[in-house]
């Protein structure tokens, strides 16, 4: 990179006040498409601020997604030695390897599969709903009610695993990821998680279902008589942690939404074939990744009018590719009846590692929205909208701290 005054530099990952804002200093890149900021390590990355060029950064190969390489940008000075603990997978790899690791579960989410999984999503909100209608105390908070209880039970539908099993795997990566104080403890918590991930997976070798780590182990059971049950691991793993806030924030982000629209909800209720449009429209807009993706140059590569060397660092906060005017005209703007946007925003991202869920997370918002509102047509907020509080449940997901309702 050229000579830069590095003490003007935004910090990177933007964090945002409220999930639908974008801070002054990144609405200022998008003007120029790229911009610079600083990652908390000190390191200066470029960051990806229209729509094409972040297109472009995502399906070229010549940038690197393999965190473990020594010029990949990192959050914290520690990142690298966290992910020694972990068997590489689909995030962070590249080329043949990464192919390999995809074809593996890509299966899993065809159209058919998805066709078979909805009743059981349907039935397991079902319940959930319910439950909350059967409350005798009002109002009720739809954060843990609805939304982390709506995400546990369909990732238990798609991993096949008991959610009191996952919810076990989420304390002990957290009491991982926060070990910085000794080595011996950093190895003590690592035991702990991958001696839990070891158990459950070889339960689930011996009990092979109709969910993605079951489908994952057939996968390679048939082609190589053996299961790496590391890398299953990472995988597990991986869901387990990063999947599921990020639905449950979509969940609470989108019912606020359909509550402050109550026209727009009766007219998607009455139509429910324009949910799914809704459901692209609220992922779209809020495009809750703010610390990922992140890319290295392999080589010198322009992008735009702009050279990026080999070993530049590159983040791509994706919610200022989606509000490009480049993919509709009030992209700054959240419209639940919008249609042209849907196919084209990169929500789920672009390019060889586009998310694998890309069709089934907008069909499991669509089943919650719909069976929510359906359940309880007068539902509404219990305090007024301006008091809602907003945090940070991980660095990827700005959502509410609380959805009180009533009905």
């Amino acid at each position: 990179m050229t000579d830069i005054d590095e003490t003007a530099l935004p910090g990177f990952p933007l964090r945002r006040a409220r999930p639908e804002e974008i801070p002054a200093e990144y609405e200022l890149m998008r003007e120029k498409g790229i911009g610079r900021a600083r990652l908390p390590t000190g390191q200066i990355v470029w960051v990806i601020a229209n729509l094409e060029y972040a297109r472009l950064v995502l399906s070229d190969r010549r940038f690197s997604a393999d965190k473990t390489r020594a010029d990949f940008p990192k959050l914290s000075a520690r990142a690298l030695d966290k992910l020694k603990h972990f068997a590489p997978f689909l995030p962070n790899l590249d080329g043949p390897e990464h192919l390999q690791e995809r074809k593996s579960i890509s299966g899993y989410f065809s159209g058919t599969r998805l066709a078979k999984m909805r009743p059981r999503i349907q039935q397991a909100i079902d319940e959930v709903v319910d439950e909350i209608a059967r409350m005798p105390e009002r109002p009720v908070d739809l954060v843990p009610h609805l939304s982390v209880a709506a995400a546990w039970r369909m990732q238990e539908i798609l991993l096949g695993i008991p959610t009191e099993e996952l919810a076990k795997v989420r304390t002990y990566t957290e009491e991982l990821l926060v070990r910085s104080d000794t080595s011996a403890l950093e190895e003590a918590a690592a035991a702990r998680l991958h001696g839990h991930l070891d158990g459950v997976l070889a339960e689930k070798e011996n009990d092979l279902g109709d969910d993605l780590i079951s489908h994952r182990i057939s996968h390679y059971l048939q082609k190589t008589g053996r299961v790496d049950r590391g890398e299953t691991a990472s995988l597990l793993h991986l869901l387990t942690v990063g999947n599921h806030k990020t639905i449950a924030t979509l969940i609470s982000l989108g019912v606020a939404e359909l509550l402050r629209n109550p026209a727009d909800r009766r007219l998607l209720l009455t139509e429910p074939d324009r949910m799914a449009g809704a459901v692209s429209e609220i992922v779209r807009y809020y495009s809750l990744n703010d610390a990922t993706p992140m890319r290295v140059a392999l080589e010198d590569v322009w992008v735009g009018e702009t050279l990026f060397r080999a070993g530049d660092g590159v983040a791509l906060p994706l919610v200022l590719a989606n509000r490009d005017t480049a993919l509709c005209p009030d992209a700054n703007s959240l419209d639940l009846l919008r249609e042209e946007s849907g196919a084209r925003h990169i929500a789920f991202g672009h390019g060889p590692h586009r998310c694998l869920a890309h069709a089934l997370a907008p069909l499991q918002l669509e089943i919650v929205y719909l069976t929510l509102f359906r359940r309880i047509p007068d539902l509404r907020l219990a305090i007024p909208e301006e008091e809602l509080r907003f945090t940070y449940h991980s660095p990827q997901a700005c959502g509410p701290v609380e959805l009180p309702v009533t009905w």
